[in-house]
C-alpha cells in the first residue's frame, strides 16, 4: 500500500531527497507487508504508556490538537490512585494499570512511551513485537546495546518508530 504524505519538489531539485532522485517518490510511504499503515480517512488509535507530566501532555495533544487520531487508551501502575478528572477531560479513554493490556487492545494502533527510560526498550520490543507503531521519548535505553536490540526489533517488525527529542 502506498501512502501519499506531502507533495514533493520537482525530482530535478536540487532539494530534492536523495530517494526521489532514485525512483522512490519524495512525500510517500511504503508499508511493509504484513503491518500496512491505517489509511488517511481512518483515525489511528492511540494508547500512551506512562501518565506522568509528559504522557498527559502527549494525551491532552493527542485528545484536543490531532484530528486523525483517536486517544483509546491510558496505562500507569498509579493511574487508578491519582486524581481521574484529567481523565474525564479528555473524554475518558479506558485506563489499564498493566501495559499489556494496552498494548492488548485491537483498536491500539500505536503507541507512545511515556514511561521511566528503565522501561523504555522493554515496553518498545513489547509492542513493535505486537506490531504498535511507536512514539518513544527519550532515551531508547541507557545502555546502547540494549538500544540497538530495541531498533533491531522495531526495524524487523516493519514498525514505525520516532524518539521524541526536545532540543532546549
Amino acid at each position: 500500500m502506498v501512502l501519499p504524505f506531502a507533495s514533493s519538489p520537482s525530482p530535478s531539485s536540487p532539494h530534492t531527497p536523495a530517494a526521489a532522485r532514485c525512483g522512490q517518490p519524495h512525500g510517500i510511504r511504503q508499508a511493509t507487508p504484513g503491518h500496512d499503515a491505517p489509511l488517511p480517512h481512518k483515525q489511528i488509535g492511540i494508547g500512551i504508556i506512562g501518565c506522568g507530566r509528559i504522557g498527559r501532555l502527549h494525551a491532552h495533544n493527542i485528545s484536543r490538537h490531532v484530528s486523525k487520531a483517536r486517544l483509546v487508551g491510558l496505562a500507569d501502575p498509579f493511574i487508578e490512585k491519582g486524581d481521574m478528572e484529567w481523565v474525564r477531560e479528555l473524554g475518558s479513554p479506558l485506563t489499564y494499570t498493566d501495559y499489556r493490556d494496552l498494548l492488548a487492545h485491537p483498536d491500539v494502533d500505536a503507541v507512545f512511551i511515556c514511561s521511566p527510560t528503565t522501561t523504555h526498550a522493554e515496553y518498545l520490543i513489547e509492542a513493535a513485537t505486537l506490531g504498535k507503531h511507536v512514539f518513544c521519548e527519550k532515551p531508547i535505553d541507557l545502555r546502547i546495546e540494549r538500544t540497538e536490540e530495541a531498533l533491531t526489533v522495531a526495524r524487523e517488525a516493519g514498525i514505525v518508530l520516532q524518539v521524541g527529542f526536545n532540543r532546549r
